[in-house]
């Protein structure tokens, strides 16, 4: 559903006429607390002193501001827009977003970069009123740092950036991969400069940037038992839910989150080994894995086995989301498109053929596409399915085909398996 502000009434009143005016004030609250003194300077010295590039330079100083310096939730604007001073924020190791803001912009010029506060909106599509300057639009704040950057952090197996681009930093996303945001993508935002404000937008990724990748290794044996390992990588929005979802697990709890995914393979699966990326460095993307054993996940009925292919076990690598309701009486907003990709190489049991098995198909709408496609070679089953959802915002008028898109890729006969067991020799 979308935010309250996207179909509710609501009052905007400002007491400027114009965006470049309300930046100079902002400005004149911001710049002066966000200078940096000799402990910024020598720590900035140190954090850096192994950079070989300016993008190196500029990613170590974020990521010492966004994992060192603890969190203090309160939202853009209680405690006004003055932040605390950087100097006071370094010493206390902790601030609010606005003050972990002012310590990034700090530690940015100590090392001879150009940067500029922005506050912008966390909704999934741009809410912005252009006509009412008012700080009290804004819910997030992060530091714009203008230049040539081809980060190698963005790349993924789909998505390899290599354009030049600016990086908007957020200074509390410990959730996030480096310099990725999920919400906000495409909207406007207010720089702020030293002597006034702007309207800009924000960087928008495409749905390769938001990437769940699931392969799977299975062997099948003449009972239906099933053995293998499914590996899972993700970026993007996926890459946040894996964090989210297993960051700040004790090891009893990962250790139980495991077990649950095993169990999702098959009634009585076993889990016999599991792998977790370092959830903490972000700037790896988050990736799980798992080797299991699974009793009779075929079917064995005579001389006809049936087989439904797993699904990646991880709950962060499905569908981030799904158009459920019939219908709706407001738009279908969601965090942004992504790819949802997965490979799964099947050992088929010695003695057996495959009788029936998806067909090669692909789709293609003004949501997205999804292709299916399916092949035998030396006694292996290759399968591979891929969806890329290019809408954030659904009107209500294009649900009903937006959802019969959606589920048209979820149908069951699209991982069912039916095998049939091969004549004995003279009969």
């Amino acid at each position: 559903m979308p935010g309250t502000l996207a179909f509710a009434p609501f009052l905007l009143y400002s007491n400027v006429d114009s965006w470049e005016k309300l930046g100079s004030w902002l400005g004149a609250q911001f710049y002066p607390k966000a200078q940096p003194d000799a402990a910024i300077r020598a720590k900035v010295a140190e954090l850096t002193a192994g950079s070989k590039t300016p993008a190196d330079t500029v990613r170590e100083i974020y990521l010492f501001v966004t994992t060192q310096v603890r969190n203090i939730s309160l939202q853009l604007g209680l405690a006004g827009y003055a932040p605390t001073e950087a100097a006071k924020v370094f010493q206390n190791m902790y601030g609010h977003e606005l003050d972990k803001a002012a310590l990034l912009s700090a530690m940015l010029t100590a090392a001879g970069f150009e940067n500029y506060p922005a506050l912008s909106r966390a909704d999934q599509v741009d809410l912005l009123e252009p006509s009412i300057p008012s700080a009290a639009q804004f819910s997030r704040v992060s530091i714009y740092v203008p230049g040539l950057f081809t980060d190698s952090t963005f790349a993924n197996p789909l998505y390899p950036q290599t354009e030049r681009h600016g990086l908007w930093l957020m200074p509390i996303a410990q959730y996030n991969r480096y310099a990725y945001y999920s919400r906000g993508q495409g909207a406007r935002a207010l720089v702020i400069l030293p002597c006034g404000g702007t309207l800009c937008r924000i960087q928008e990724f495409p749905p390769e940037k938001s990437l769940s990748y699931s392969n799977a290794s299975l062997e099948l044996d003449a009972e239906g038992n099933l053995t293998g390992q499914f590996k899972t990588v993700t970026d993007g929005l996926f890459d946040a839910q894996a964090r989210l979802a297993l960051k700040d697990l004790t090891p009893r709890e990962l250790e139980q989150f495991f077990r649950q995914a095993t169990n999702s393979v098959g009634e009585g699966a076993e889990m016999q080994s599991d792998s977790l990326s370092d959830l903490r460095d972000l700037t790896a993307p988050a990736s799980a894995g798992l080797s299991f054993s699974a009793p009779e996940v075929g079917v064995v009925q005579g001389e006809m086995m049936i087989v439904r292919l797993p699904q990646a076990p991880f709950e962060f690598a499905g569908l981030p989301y799904f158009p459920e309701l019939k219908e709706r009486e407001f738009d279908f907003v969601a965090d942004g498109p992504f790819v949802l990709a997965s490979e799964i190489s099947l050992g088929l049991p010695e003695g057996w053929t495959v009788a029936y098995s998806p067909e090669d198909l692909s789709r293609s709408s003004q949501f997205g596409r999804w292709n299916i496609d399916c092949s035998i070679s030396g006694g292996r089953l290759n399968f591979s399915r891929r969806l890329m959802l290019t809408s954030r915002q659904v009107k209500t008028y294009d649900y009903p085909d937006f959802k019969k898109f959606c589920e048209s890729f979820t149908l069951p006969r699209y991982s069912l398996l039916l095998l049939e067991k091969k004549a004995a020799p003279g009969k």
